[in-house]
């Protein structure tokens, strides 16, 4: 009874291995191109500019800010809280 028991385990085993190894070919696929799409000189390039873009925007908004809060209180301690913050 035991032996049988076994067989049926492990032919119900090995068919279940065998019909994940498709599944396990189109995902490795599916991963290495979006890994191909997403990684090329094009998007780090896009990146690159739209992080240049953001700190100078970031730069804009802070000289804004202190603009803003040096006429509502004291030049002296407008630099020491916006180095505060940063």
């Amino acid at each position: 009874m035991k032996k049988i028991r076994t067989k049926i385990l492990l032919l119900s085993t090995g068919i279940v291995l065998l019909s994940l190894l498709p599944v396990v070919w189109l995902v490795n696929g599916l991963v290495l191109k979006s890994y191909r799409i997403g990684v090329n000189p094009r998007v780090e390039k896009a990146l690159g500019n739209n992080v240049a873009f953001s700190r100078d925007l970031y730069q804009a908004y802070k000289v804004q800010l202190a603009d803003l809060l040096s006429s509502y209180i004291d030049k002296a301690a407008t630099p020491a809280i916006l180095k505060s913050t940063a």
